[in-house]
Formats: structure tokens, C-alpha cells, sequence
């Protein structure tokens, strides 16, 4: 059973979660709303939150704050610049 569902900022993202210990996110670029990841949590998800830049989610379970933080995209041109100073 679902008990909590956000929206991710750009339109694109639903995430849920619920009684199954489970926070699921499903894809709404096609319509289809397709499941793209899938994590197992300690405990039912009560709540969760997307920061407005939809780099970090929360998830709330009972007395638990749980922050995922997604994985920064790396510059091409930072990182090619980078490589030609070593």
C-alpha cells in the first residue's frame, strides 16, 4: 500500500512509498509510468520530499529521516580541463 508519493520538480519523476518497505520512482517521460529504481528501506515509508533542485530525496519512517542524495553530473569540459593540468 502506497502512503507517500512526490513529484519531481522538472514533471518527469513520481516516487512512492509505503507499507512494503519500499521506495519505488517511476518514469513519466513517456507516459507509461515506468518503474526505473527500485530500494528497500529499514522501516515504512511514512513521507517523503525532493529538494526544488531534485538533487536530494527524503524519506521519513517513524522516528527515521532517511537523505538519498543523487550523484552530480561531471562537466565534460571541467573534467577535460582538469585532465590537462595533470
Amino acid at each position: 500500500m502506497v502512503t507517500s508519493l512526490a513529484i519531481a520538480t522538472n514533471g518527469t519523476r513520481i516516487i512512492t512509498g509505503g507499507l512494503d518497505l519500499r521506495v519505488n520512482i517511476f518514469s513519466l517521460d513517456s507516459g507509461d509510468y515506468r518503474l526505473i529504481y527500485s530500494t528497500k528501506v529499514g522501516n515504512s515509508v511514512l513521507s517523503l520530499a525532493i529538494s526544488p533542485d531534485d538533487a536530494c530525496m527524503d524519506v521519513g519512517m517513524g522516528n527515521l529521516l532517511s537523505i538519498y542524495r543523487r550523484k552530480p553530473k561531471v562537466d565534460l569540459i571541467i573534467l577535460l580541463n582538469f585532465l590537462k593540468i595533470l
